[in-house]
C-alpha cells in the first residue's frame, strides 16, 4: 500500500480533484481504460473540458495524455494506487489519504461535474472491457481509428456486444439499432433471438 505523501507535497490539479471524486464515488478500483472513456464523455459533455483533455485516437480508443500524466501524478503523491488486473489490464483505487482527500473534494467540485461522473459509474458499472470499448469506439468512430483491438476484435462481435449492453439496460435497443446502423425492427429480431 502506498504511503502517505510528505508533509508539503504540492496541491492537486483540477483534473487530479476530479479523478479523486470519481475514484471516491465508485469504490471499487477501477481500470485505466475505464478512466480515460469516463473522463472522455465528461470532456464531451461539459463546455470548455475537452481542451483540458486533448483526447486523440489510441490503441484503445479515446486517450489523453494530461490524464495519465495526471493518474502518474496522483500514484506518485501517494494518493492513488494501481494494481495489476487480469492481463495486461491496470487498475486503480484511492488509498487512504485518496479517500480522506476525497471527503474533502466530494462536496467542492461544481455539482455538474459530480453528477455527470455519478453517472458515468453507474453507466460503466457492469461493463466488461470489451462491452466498454464497444460502448465508446462504435459512438465515437473517429477515436478507434488506432485501435487494432477495435478492429480486429471489437467490431466483428460488435452486434453481441450491442445485444449484451441493451440486455442490461445500458443503451436502447433503438440505439442498439443506430450503433450497428440497421433497421430497428432488424435489432429487436436480434434480441428476441438473443433471450
Amino acid at each position: 500500500m502506498a504511503e502517505d505523501p510528505k508533509p508539503g507535497a504540492g496541491p492537486l490539479s483540477e483534473i487530479g480533484m476530479y479523478v479523486v471524486v470519481l475514484m471516491g464515488q465508485n469504490k471499487e478500483p477501477i481500470g485505466k481504460t475505464r478512466l480515460h472513456k469516463t473522463f472522455f464523455l465528461l470532456s464531451r459533455d461539459v463546455p470548455g473540458f475537452e481542451s483540458r483533455f486533448d483526447y486523440e485516437p489510441d490503441i484503445y480508443g479515446p486517450y489523453s495524455r494530461v490524464l495519465e500524466l495526471t493518474l502518474k501524478t496522483l500514484q506518485d503523491e501517494g494518493v492513488i494506487e494501481a494494481d495489476a488486473g487480469s492481463g495486461s489490464y491496470r487498475y486503480m483505487r484511492l488509498t487512504k489519504y485518496g479517500n480522506g482527500l476525497f471527503d474533502q473534494f466530494a462536496d467542492k467540485i461544481d455539482g455538474n461535474v459530480a453528477g455527470l461522473l455519478s453517472e458515468y459509474n453507474e453507466l460503466f458499472d457492469g461493463m466488461t472491457h470489451d462491452e466498454l470499448l464497444a460502448y465508446i469506439d462504435s459512438m465515437y468512430p473517429e477515436m478507434a481509428v488506432n485501435s487494432e483491438k477495435y478492429k480486429n476484435q471489437i467490431r466483428p462481435r460488435l452486434p453481441e456486444h450491442v445485444i449484451k449492453l441493451v440486455q442490461k439496460e445500458k443503451i436502447t435497443s433503438q440505439r442498439g439499432a443506430e450503433l450497428l446502423e440497421i433497421p430497428y425492427s432488424e435489432m429487436r429480431k436480434m434480441l428476441r433471438v438473443a433471450v
